[in-house]
């Protein structure tokens, strides 16, 4: 790989780790503690469980194609999840994956 893709795929590594797990972990310690936001984690986690099986396929199909924009986008849809007020993750669990789940448990 080029050296400039090089260090920007570990840059956006570190953003996505941050995005991704240690906020969240942090958020979510802290709603155990307040009893709120429990439906919003919980579905958090359960979608990034789904978006770390999935990223290794879409990078492999994805990144020779569109480069450096994937790893934005994972950041983009990470935040989507994580941030409150855009409820991403209750969204996306309530009308993408709960229907699958449920048709198939």
């Amino acid at each position: 790989k080029p050296q400039p893709f090089r260090l920007m795929h570990v840059l956006c590594r570190g953003i996505l780790t941050l995005v991704g797990l240690l906020f969240p972990a942090y958020s979510s310690f802290k709603c155990l503690d307040a009893r709120t936001g429990l439906r919003q984690w919980l579905s958090y986690w359960i979608l990034f469980a789904m978006f770390t099986q999935l990223e290794p396929v879409v990078d492999a199909m994805l990144v020779w194609q569109f480069g450096a924009l994937v790893f934005f986008a994972k950041i983009a849809l990470l935040m989507y999840m994580v941030l409150r007020n855009a409820q991403g993750s209750e969204v996306t669990y309530l009308y993408v994956v709960e229907p699958i789940l449920l048709r198939h448990q």
